[in-house]
């Protein structure tokens, strides 16, 4: 990371942190939620000047790599939940679980190397640019709602809290963040699909990222069918849910550690 980078990037973890503690005190109702809102406002501005510097600096949206992709998924999973809070009072809870998510991952890609990598030949296409943005959204709506579905197990394990809203309504909101996140993901996987068959001649691999993106798609499909068709709410929907989020980290944050050549995702020998 560049000098300049690299301040509004710890600016915006320091924002993001302030948040969480405002979130905390906002659940133990002893703060207004505008001053964790306001907080999040700041780190998205300064994770966000962070970005665009990466961007010019490196001169390609700044989606490759682990810390990059920690960048992006984080960037666009808390500003859906400020929407999300703004949109709804019942939502705001959700910050507890979005942020904290979002710093483990932060913390995450600092693991891994900062340094400006040049892409290979084969991400120099906007529909690598495409896939990983669909992904990112896909991400974020998804982190919603198992946001929810942690709520609703607490609700049932621990016991109602006041700030959060009805059991109908995580539980409503929860299909329809699913919904949505299942779309994108589907999105994701096609145009993954498209871009491997131009690249490659083939649409499917079953190399890892694709047979546990393949799980993650078949749990959430399993996760709709279930509700429209068998009624499964609540409880039951909710632990499928966090099941399925559970695959989309290992997807997304344990890509990362495999070695190269173990899936077309990593490539050993990249091109200045």
């Amino acid at each position: 990371m560049t000098l300049f980078e690299a301040l509004f990037f710890w600016l915006g973890a320091a924002f993001y942190i302030l948040s969480l503690l405002a979130h905390i005190f906002y659940a133990a109702e002893r703060l207004p939620y505008k001053y964790a809102a306001n907080l999040i406002i700041g780190g998205i501005i300064c994770q966000g000047v962070s970005i665009v510097i990466r961007w010019i600096d490196i001169g390609h949206p700044p989606v490759f790599g682990g810390f990059e992709t920690a960048q992006a998924d984080t960037f666009i999973a808390i500003f859906l939940t400020l929407l999300a809070g703004r949109y709804y009072q019942g939502l705001r809870p959700v910050g507890l679980i979005s942020l904290s998510l979002s710093l483990l991952v932060l913390a995450q890609g600092l693991t891994l190397s900062t340094q400006h990598i040049p892409l290979t030949i084969s991400e120099r296409s906007l529909w690598v640019d495409l896939h990983a943005v669909l992904a990112y959204i896909g991400y974020g709506i998804l982190l919603l709602a198992t946001g929810l579905s942690v709520f609703i197990l607490y609700t049932r394990w621990i016991g109602y809290s006041k700030i959060f809203p009805s059991m109908d309504i995580m539980d409503e909101y929860g299909f329809r963040f699913t919904t949505l996140g299942f779309l994108f993901l589907t999105a994701t996987i096609a145009s993954g699909c498209y871009y491997s068959f131009r690249l490659f001649g083939y649409w499917w691999a079953w190399d890892p990222v694709d047979s546990l993106a393949a799980i993650a798609w078949l749990t959430y499909a399993t996760i709709i069918h279930l509700r429209l068709f068998f009624g499964w709410k609540e409880e039951k929907a909710a632990r499928l849910i966090i099941i399925g989020f559970l695959l989309i980290m290992g997807l997304y944050k344990g890509l990362v550690y495999l070695p190269p050549g173990a899936t077309y995702h990593i490539f050993e020998v990249r091109f200045p």
